[in-house]
């Protein structure tokens, strides 16, 4: 597998829709998670509608479980910790075909930290967010959601910031020149 000189924002690559930033930062907080376990994993988003993070591993595509919206009302830093350390599912597409696309870019090293750390602020912020609006709502306004454009400054403070962060991280577009000759190649750490 090549690497393509062309790296483009984050940004660029996903939108700055705030449901989708989210879950992609909560899909590379997950998979940053599992590098200290499997260091050979490579993450890497795919340019796609909505966009998908995942890991490439020897020859296969592996994923987190799935993330939670911003609106949702489960706990966020629970899931979040969930996600981080459950086992990732192996992907029925191949490696080969996806960089075939030409629309797959690498996520490397510090942006990996600075996207987990932002996506945690966001987290913690609608969970604090939630346990305020719990505790103001009765009855059958307990059932209703806020839209997501009325949130509280604490989550739109820390999406700023997870903004930021996806705005200055950059992909880097991956070439499968090298990477279909090597198919046949074991994956010695998986035997």
């Amino acid at each position: 597998m090549q690497h393509n000189n062309a790296s483009r924002s984050l940004a660029d690559l996903t939108g700055t829709e705030p449901h989708v930033l989210y879950q992609v930062g909560q899909n590379v907080a997950a998979l940053q998670s599992h590098l200290s376990r499997q260091p050979s994993l490579r993450i890497v988003l795919l340019r796609m509608t909505p966009p998908m993070v995942m890991a490439i591993h020897g020859q296969r595509l592996m994923r987190p479980s799935s993330p939670l919206r911003l609106d949702s009302d489960m706990s966020h830093r629970s899931h979040l910790n969930t996600l981080m350390h459950a086992e990732l599912g192996v992907h029925s597409v191949s490696p080969a075909s996806i960089l075939q696309a030409g629309k797959v870019f690498e996520i490397r090293g510090a942006d990996l930290e600075r996207i987990s750390e932002a996506t945690r602020a966001v987290a913690a912020a609608r969970d604090v967010e939630l346990q305020t609006d719990g505790a103001k709502r009765r009855g059958i306004l307990a059932r209703l959601k806020p839209a997501v454009g009325s949130r509280k400054p604490g989550v739109q403070s820390a999406m700023t910031g997870l903004l930021e962060v996806i705005s200055e991280a950059r992909g880097h577009q991956l070439d499968s020149d090298h990477f279909s000759a090597s198919a046949e190649q074991i994956n010695w750490e998986d035997v």
